[in-house]
């Protein structure tokens, strides 16, 4: 708004000194050609002299000024702006920059921590297959131990198989009248019979569910030591716990001593009855 009454006071002090140039040129036009009015007398002639007033400019070149002290005070305040502006995208750009390179740092930090946790998984892993490889290792030498123990007994007891047969076969050449004497033979198994019985019941553990009158048949494999080397069950008493019990019994004995002295005194007795044989099963002691 003051810009604007300056503008008018300025527009007011050129016209007044446009009219004051023009008077005065008109004046200078009239004593130019002589203009003398009604009067026709030539007056004698005076010196001319040109009246000048001063038109006072000043303000208009305050007016000026003032216009170029705003343009000033505009441009000032428009390269501020622009600085302030300029500032602020700077402020702007490095808050980004700080805000990306911490995010970054963040990720950087994140991927570290995801590669020790997956170090620690895989050593972990690792350790676990090495140990789960050592077990299996383990295993695999004790059950190799195991066969070449199995194998060594086996060929062990087939060599005293063969020795036994040997000499069964040794003996009953050279004793040929054991051969004719059954009803001694008969005489001798059953005494055997007998104490095979005995040993069998007093490692036998009778099951709650026996009752009076309950027999198992069972096939009973000897090798010429004395050792079982099979039993099982021929004719089941019914009974799943009391057909259990026995073979336990039995399993129990291991080895029957003086069969391996029958062996030896007498080999065919011990090949035609106890090589394998069929033994019936009947505590008397059951008293329900």
């Amino acid at each position: 708004m003051r810009i604007s009454q300056d503008l008018k006071k300025l527009g007011i002090y050129s016209l007044a000194g446009l009219f004051s140039l023009a008077l005065h040129g008109f004046v200078i036009f009239l004593l130019l050609v002589g203009w003398t009015g009604k009067n026709t007398e030539p007056k004698p002639k005076r010196p001319n002299f040109v009246q000048a007033t001063l038109v006072q400019m000043a303000p208009q070149a305050k007016a000026e000024n003032k216009q170029a002290a705003d343009n000033k005070a505009k441009a000032a305040a428009q390269k501020a702006a622009a600085q302030k502006k300029a500032e602020k995208q700077r402020n702007e750009k490095a808050r980004k920059q700080r805000v990306a390179e911490q995010k970054k740092a963040e990720r950087k930090k994140a991927e570290q921590k995801k590669a020790r946790e997956e170090k620690i998984r895989r050593d972990k892993a690792l350790k676990k297959k090495q140990a789960e490889e050592k077990a299996r290792k383990a295993a695999a030498q004790r059950e190799k131990e195991e066969q070449e123990k199995r194998a060594k007994e086996a060929k062990r007891e087939k060599e005293l198989e063969r020795q036994a047969r040997a000499q069964a076969l040794a003996s009953a050449l050279d004793s040929e009248d054991e051969f004719l004497a059954d009803e001694q033979n008969e005489q001798v198994s059953q005494g055997y019979q007998s104490y095979i019985q005995q040993r069998i019941i007093a490692n036998w553990n009778r099951p709650l569910s026996a009752r009076r009158g309950m027999e198992a048949i069972l096939s009973i494999q000897l090798v010429p030591t004395g050792q079982v080397v099979g039993v099982s069950v021929v004719k089941s008493s019914g009974n799943d716990a009391f057909d259990l019990s026995v073979q336990q019994a039995v399993k129990k004995v291991g080895r029957f001593e003086k069969l391996q002295e029958l062996s030896r005194q007498s080999p065919v007795i011990f090949e035609q009855n106890f090589r394998q044989f069929r033994l019936v099963f009947r505590p008397e002691d059951l008293r329900l």
